[in-house]
């Protein structure tokens, strides 16, 4: 399983920082070259926030984070591919 977890930092570096969210991608299966995972989201209190699944996810063809930021992605939107970022006028 990874985990990774965003914590807020005061300006000085000290032992105050504030859990925010995880992310927690747990291997479900596959074969050496491809993998299945399932992502879930929490919010800082823990409670899930969004789940989603990576099916034949090539294992070593490119870095730890296009994982982590595909399985955000998937858990929030519901597919790969990232919603328009809002703009304000």
């Amino acid at each position: 399983m990874l985990i990774v977890t965003v914590e807020k930092l005061p300006y000085r570096w000290s032992e105050e920082h504030r859990r925010m969210g995880q992310a927690r991608i747990i291997n479900v299966g596959g074969d050496a070259a491809y993998g299945a995972y399932r992502i879930d989201l929490l919010d800082h209190r823990g409670t899930q926030i969004g789940r989603g699944k990576i099916a034949d996810y090539p294992r070593f063809y490119t870095t730890v984070w296009d994982l982590v930021i595909r399985g955000v992605v998937i858990a929030l939107c519901g597919s790969e591919q990232l919603p328009p970022r809002l703009f304000h006028s």
